[in-house]
């Protein structure tokens, strides 16, 4: 069994920051993020996760802070082992961005970096980043798949212990995303970061078969578990 701490502000609960003990005051101290990381190291957790939000959450009591990415990589330097994993919106990233600093996450951290591609939520997020609305479910997941595509190929396009001069054009040119390439990044330690997915629509339990490499499934019984990992499974065969 592998385990992964997912922090989230000061807690699950939406009232969790209420508590005596509440770290209310410290979620925007990465000294305590820092503390958090060793812990679940020094516990023998395999990774510590963040999601993100592109909007201010309305529950109630503080979520979102600092950005994923950058605390990961101050995570990076305070621990040796443990696994770190970011949230990244295929709806609202570019790949080459998303690409060069989960790339640069992996080379910081010696090869513990992981990307879990979600397609955001809210109309609030959307209208963050020059939309409306979201796009409909369907164009959502139709362009992470095109988007985890790219990124992996950007990934792979200036191979380890190879001069700039060897790295590969990626020439991605899709229904959503242009990317000449190379990265301007070689391969990092681990090939690349870590795929992870978290969907448990049709279109998002395709896509979790066909790229990624761990999935975040929320199952609320034994059965609906069950029901779950057999259906993936089928899935991920029928994609060889």
């Amino acid at each position: 069994m592998h385990l992964n701490l997912f922090a989230y502000g000061c807690g699950h609960h939406s009232a969790a920051w209420r508590a005596p003990d509440s770290a209310f005051a410290r979620i925007g101290d990465v000294a305590w993020w820092e503390d958090l990381a060793r812990t679940a190291e020094r516990g023998h957790l395999d990774a510590f996760f963040l999601a993100d939000g592109q909007s201010l959450s309305p529950v109630p009591g503080p979520s979102w802070f600092l950005e994923p990415l950058t605390t990961l990589t101050a995570l990076a330097r305070a621990t040796d082992r443990i696994g770190l994993v970011s949230t990244i919106s295929s709806t609202f990233w570019d790949p080459f961005h998303a690409a060069r600093l989960s790339a640069g996450l992996d080379h910081i951290s010696g090869g513990r970096a992981g990307i879990n591609v979600v397609t955001s939520m809210t109309d609030a997020e959307a209208r963050n980043h020059g939309m409306d609305r979201l796009p409909d479910h369907e164009e959502r997941y139709a362009r992470a798949a095109e988007f985890i595509g790219a990124v992996t190929a950007l990934w792979e396009s200036w191979p380890a212990g190879t001069s700039p001069e060897e790295a590969a054009p990626v020439n991605h040119h899709g229904r959503f995303f242009d990317v000449d390439g190379p990265l301007n990044i070689p391969a990092t330690p681990q090939g690349h970061p870590v795929l992870f997915q978290a969907g448990a629509s049709d279109p998002g339990r395709d896509l979790a078969a066909r790229y990624a490499e761990g999935v975040y499934a929320v199952a609320w019984d034994r059965d609906s578990a069950r029901d779950y990992r057999l259906d993936l499974r089928r899935r991920a065969a029928e994609y060889g």
